[in-house]
């Protein structure tokens, strides 16, 4: 989706997962504790490519009987549980609506455990749950990805686990529940595979197996799943093939569509094509695309490195630095073209090369490789960032780079849907667009059109990645503490309450 967490001036190890959550001796492994706890409240409501009624649907699927299902996760000593200690993390619902979870609200309960302590207190990877004595222990994570209103879980060992809103059985375990606040549980692959990567949708999962093929679960009307079907599926089932020895190295999924990268660096795309985002030269708002189509622009042997599929539109970038979109108005502020786009189109950046996209709701922002960015598509809230905003009937303005002030640059940029933040070369954070529940960090507002400065940041650590939901915004920073604002109707801030913040919240992840 449109939402992308991208790592900056990080060493590969610290993305491995090797030792997740390890001791506080640490700070590789305590960098992925802090980042996990974070998650369990961040990504769950999620979403940078929302529908037009995203506002009812997020309030809607977040409560059970008129309560909040909450994640509680605490110190676990080391005893039975955990050999080495590690953290029990209590799931459940807040039956008596005081934001806490009390013992007899608690109906899962899971463990991450530290590994065996190796040289000077570090945990050596090899010995991070070593097979011998491990019943009681949890494969460290590895990947979390935010749909709609679910959130999945990749371990380093391959198992997946889902929670969230059901509707669709987008949980993947075999039924489908409306109620939403559906606790952690393990989703079972079939044939005893297990998954190396997974992206979310609006209402559905998509997961590359052990072998390169690709699974998919949850909603399915619009061919989503790519089964050559349109009936929702309550468990990971298989999308049918991309051809002969070809394999799926990269997915990333829109709100009722997915794209895949596969082995032969061609791209093949399925589900909804409502807006052309199929990129199969077509429009079809009746049924979609139920079987992998490949795209004859990024047929094999192309130069497409990586695809980024947004709320109903997809763009792609070259190695050579070109970008190309399809989709949703995905000429929008680009040219005068206000249509939907069927097939891949080549999107200029005058000379300077892109070096990574981010697809939001209605609007998409570029990343350069001078740092600069362009941002296009919807600006009702000026989420261009241009200083503007702009109706459907407003006369065509072509979209710019953004300026930041005093000549800065951008590190990382991310879409969100109606909002947009970027990390600047000073490591100051600013944010534009949409600011109804002080989404940009500042006091709340109908919209701030030019970049702005989160307030609340000054004299703390230098941010590191950026997480954009529907209406709130979220920060880790380099000491690894977090800080979220915005929305909060269902606790997205991750302070145990759903009172909307414009100021920057540290986490208490104790």
């Amino acid at each position: 989706m449109g939402i992308r967490i991208t790592p900056l001036n990080l060493s590969e190890s610290d993305y491995a997962g090797e030792c997740f959550i390890q001791s506080s001796l640490s700070p590789t492994c305590m960098k992925f504790r802090l980042l996990f706890v974070s998650m369990l409240f961040i990504l769950a409501p999620m979403s940078g490519c929302l529908s037009s009624q995203e506002e009812d649907s997020t309030k809607a699927d977040s409560f059970v009987n008129g309560s909040n299902s909450l994640i509680k996760m605490t110190d676990e000593a080391p005893g039975e549980n955990c050999a080495y200690g590690g953290v029990k993390i209590d799931t459940g619902i807040d039956l008596d609506s005081n934001q806490k979870l009390s013992d007899d609200e608690i109906d899962n309960t899971a463990y991450v455990c530290h590994g065996d302590p190796g040289e000077n207190g570090f945990c050596n990877p090899e010995d991070c749950c070593n097979p011998v004595d491990c019943e009681n222990q949890t494969s460290p994570v590895d990947q979390l990805t935010g749909g709609g209103w679910h959130t999945c879980m990749l371990r380093e060992d391959g198992t997946v686990m889902c929670w969230g809103n059901n509707y669709y059985g987008q949980i993947g375990v075999g039924y489908t529940n409306a109620s939403g606040g559906v606790n952690p549980v393990d989703v079972t692959l079939y044939g005893g595979h297990t998954a190396t990567q997974l992206s979310a949708g609006g209402f559905h999962n998509c997961a590359i197996l052990d072998d390169g093929s690709v699974a998919c679960w949850g909603y399915n009307q619009a061919g989503t799943l790519g089964d050559g079907t349109y009936d929702n599926r309550y468990v990971p089932s298989p999308t049918l093939g991309f051809g002969a020895g070809l394999d799926a190295v990269l997915l990333s999924s829109g709100y009722y569509h997915t794209c895949a990268l596969l082995s032969d660096d061609s791209i093949s795309c399925w589900g909804s094509n409502e807006f052309g985002q199929i990129g199969n030269g077509e429009i079809d708002g009746n049924l979609g695309v139920s079987t992998p189509y490949s795209i004859p622009e990024f047929g094999p042997g192309s130069n497409a490195s990586l695809v980024r599929a947004g709320g109903h539109a997809t763009c792609a970038v070259t190695t050579d630095g070109e970008l190309y979109c399809w989709g949703y108005k995905a000429l929008k502020g680009v040219t005068g073209n206000n249509q939907h786009i069927s097939s891949p189109t080549h999107i200029p950046h005058s000379g300077t090369n892109v070096t990574d996209v981010s697809v939001g709701g209605y609007h998409t922002c570029a990343l350069l490789e001078n740092g600069s960015v362009m941002c296009w598509g919807r600006n009702d809230f000026g989420q261009r960032g241009l200083g503007y905003t702009q109706s459907a009937t407003d006369p065509f303005t072509e979209r710019a780079v953004i300026d930041f002030g005093n000549n800065r640059t951008a590190l990382q940029v991310s879409a969100g849907t109606h909002h947009s933040c970027a990390i600047l070369e000073d490591w100051e954070v600013v944010c534009w667009g949409n600011n109804t529940y002080g989404q940009l960090g500042n006091t709340p507002s109908n919209h701030e059109s030019t970049p702005v400065a989160v307030s609340g940041l000054e004299g703390v650590a230098k941010p590191e990645n950026l997480f954009i939901g529907n209406f709130h915004t979220c920060v880790v920073f380099e000491d690894k503490s977090v800080s979220c604002w915005g929305r909060n109707v269902n606790g997205q801030v991750g302070d145990y309450t759903t009172d909307d913040s414009s100021v920057p919240i540290f986490l208490d992840l104790d």
